[in-house]
């Protein structure tokens, strides 16, 4: 019987738009009358997701940061977070490639320095980002996040900087960006954190997304499913391929499994 359901958000509730239907309103709560517990797990930050919650109605602890923090408004469960300045190199590398780099604590982020791709992500995520230097803003973050506007392949410059300096987690998204958490972290490591916090058995988990990095967390719940739109290399991973797209999808696949 499923008691938990953990939802990507990009790609998997909404799409690029980032618009969720009004029919999703409270889908949370609905869920949760009938004794199902429904959250999200994401690569964004709180700070982003924080009026998605309201919207949907989420009161479980959602994941952020690729599954470096569980956390509800009032209490954080779980945060695992790394020195910035270990990635410095990376960091200065990123700017002088003209990618747009930001770091993640304490569920907000940060950004070097402005530029057109940051300005067109504050005016679609209606988020506004924080300027960050080394003389200021955090020291221990949850997430560095790196992205190539262009789809150059600057991106393969920055994975090989990184692949000498182990005990890290990174997440590639093909030739658009690349994420750096803590070692061992992802989102079905945090997935498993949550039912610890729950008391709920992963046989009784379903997950559902759509991308490269929903594969860990789709393995490991009991059922792991996808939305109609999801990329190709992730579908061999699901035990159930939804029809529809995005949120339609999940309601799909809850209203098969549920």
């Amino acid at each position: 019987m499923i008691q938990l359901i953990v939802s990507d958000f990009d790609g998997t509730l909404a799409g690029t738009d980032l618009r969720l239907p009004e029919y999703a309103r409270n889908f949370a709560g609905k869920l949760k009358d009938r004794g199902i517990l429904f959250t999200v797990s994401t690569g964004r930050s709180f700070s982003f997701i924080e009026d998605y919650i309201d919207f949907l109605g989420i009161k479980a602890p959602v994941i952020v940061s690729n599954g470096a923090v569980i956390r509800r408004k009032d209490r954080c469960f779980v945060k695992k977070q790394f020195d910035r300045k270990k990635f410095s190199a990376v960091l200065e590398a990123g700017d002088r490639l003209d990618l747009a780099v930001s770091v993640t604590a304490e569920g907000l982020d940060y950004i070097n320095k402005r530029n057109e791709w940051f300005s067109r992500e504050e005016n679609r995520t209606r988020k506004a980002y924080l300027l960050l230097s080394d003389s200021e803003g955090p020291g221990q973050v949850e997430k560095i996040s790196i992205v190539d506007p262009s789809f150059s392949g600057k991106i393969d410059e920055i994975e090989r900087m990184c692949s000498k300096i182990p005990g890290y987690t990174y997440v590639r998204y093909g030739n658009q960006g690349f994420d750096i958490i803590s070692e061992n972290v992802n989102k079905a490591s945090a997935v498993k954190e949550l039912a610890a916090v729950l008391e709920i058995e992963k046989d009784n988990i379903l997950a559902v997304g759509d991308s490269e990095n929903d594969v860990e967390m789709l393995s490991y719940a009991g059922i792991g499913a996808v939305v109609g739109n999801a990329v190709a290399a992730v579908r061999k991973y699901a035990d159930y391929i939804a029809e529809k797209d995005l949120f339609d999808g999940v309601m799909e696949i809850i209203d098969h499994f549920c």
